[in-house]
Parts: structure tokens; C-alpha cells; sequence
């Protein structure tokens, strides 16, 4: 790598998106109607010589990579997209196409050569999955994430959200006191079941920070590394 800029922009790497998750598969029959797209194959409608396989894929990413939108590609398996890049890829994990429904993988969007029109008018490369990586589960999923650079976000816990649940905790009134002991137990019952079949405490850690951040009660009071959350994760490890 090139510590040079100048370098860097005479030859540009353009780095294509990647995700980490659980990815899930649906396929059936169809046609190719015209004005249409795909329409279910029907023998007492359509010719034989019309039907191909479509193929539906989309991958849900793992929550450590924050990402809200769904990742998913749609193609007919009497493809190039299919047969030239995407079979060749869960092949080369030692699966076949039914295997690797519902596993957890590490996949690249890779470009095809097609071009589209997008609904701005603009040209776009085409893209589609090239599966890269198999897990055996997702905490093999997250900590390869993690290793190969990924971080963990908490856009919930800005710097004014931790300061507030700071202040809630340093300086509680009655009523905030007996609100903090409640959420303390339901945040024991987060981390218990955060830790269930995991030894790494930044992923239990990542897992309760996703669990907390949708439930106000216990964001009201504590984020992700209150030091109540720390020692709960502790005590887990220690058992």
C-alpha cells in the first residue's frame, strides 16, 4: 500500500461494499414477460423452452455492522451473474446452492461488466454476491468482523445520551432510584442472555448494546459501558 496520495490517485482502488451475516435463499420457476420481469412458471400456461430459475438472495447483516436497508440480490440461475460469478463462489466453500441457506457468511458485492439505469437517469456498475467466507455460527461471524477491522458503532450513545444517563445515575431522587434497581434487574437479564453460548466479553458487551438500545428503560439509565454493565459481563466470564 502506497504511502504516496498522489500515488494513490493515479492508480484509485475502488473498494467494494461487504457484509457479514445470515444469508437466505428462495427459488422457483419463472418466466420472462416482457414490461413484467419475472412471472411464476405455469406448464398449463407456458411453453417449457420459457421457464428459468429464479433466484432470490439477501443476506442480513450482522447488527455490529449497523445496517438498516436490506442487502439482497435478485438473477435467473441461466445467468452469466449466476454461473460465472456467484455458484463459482459458494462452490468454492465446499456447499451447494441448498446448503447454504440460513448460514453464516462473509460476502463481497462484485461487479458483473453490466451497466443499468438507476430512477435518477445515472448509469450504475451492476453488482452482485460473491460469498467469500462460511462461519459455523454468528459469534464466528461477528469475531471475524471484528478481526478483519470492523467496529463497533453506537450512534445511540452520543456523548449527550451517556452524559444524561451519567448524570440519572450519579444523582437519583426516590422515585429514580427504585426506576434505577429495576432496570438494574432487567439489564442482569439482558446480559445473562446476551452471554448465552459466548466467551468474548466485546461481543456479549456488543449484543447488550444492541438489547439496550431499544428499551427505555435501561437506557434511561445505563448505556453500553456503565461500569454496572461491565460487571455483570465480568461475573458472567467468571462463572
Amino acid at each position: 500500500m502506497t504511502n504516496d496520495p498522489y500515488d494513490s490517485a493515479e492508480n484509485p482502488v475502488v473498494r467494494q461494499a461487504e457484509f457479514w451475516g445470515k444469508v437466505e435463499l428462495d427459488m422457483f420457476y419463472a418466466i420472462l414477460e416482457k414490461g413484467t420481469g419475472k412471472v411464476p412458471f405455469d406448464p398449463q400456461q407456458h411453453k417449457p423452452d420459457q421457464r428459468v430459475t429464479a433466484i432470490d438472495i439477501k443476506v442480513f447483516p450482522i447488527s455490529e455492522q449497523n445496517i438498516t436497508y436490506e442487502v439482497a440480490r435478485n438473477m435467473i440461475a441461466e445467468s452469466k451473474e449466476w454461473a460465472g460469478i456467484v455458484l463459482p463462489s459458494i462452490k468454492a466453500l465446499g456447499l451447494t446452492v441448498r446448503e447454504l441457506n440460513g448460514k453464516w457468511v462473509h460476502v463481497k458485492q462484485k461487479a458483473t461488466g453490466a451497466t443499468y439505469v438507476n430512477k435518477s437517469n445515472e448509469t450504475k456498475e451492476k453488482t452482485t454476491f460473491e460469498f467469500v467466507k462460511l462461519y459455523q455460527d454468528e459469534a464466528a461471524c461477528v469475531t471475524d468482523f471484528m478481526t478483519a477491522g470492523g467496529t463497533i458503532s453506537f450512534p445511540q450513545y452520543d456523548a449527550p445520551a451517556r452524559a444524561a444517563a451519567q448524570e440519572a445515575a450519579a444523582t437519583p431522587t426516590n422515585g429514580n432510584s427504585k426506576d434505577r434497581e429495576t432496570a438494574l434487574k432487567f439489564l442482569a437479564a439482558v446480559v445473562e442472555n446476551a452471554a448465552k453460548g459466548q466467551n468474548d466479553p466485546t461481543l456479549i458487551q456488543a449484543k447488550v448494546a444492541t438489547s439496550i438500545a431499544s428499551m427505555p428503560l435501561i437506557n434511561k439509565h445505563f448505556t453500553y459501558d456503565s461500569p454496572e454493565v461491565i460487571d455483570l459481563i465480568m461475573e458472567k466470564m467468571a462463572k
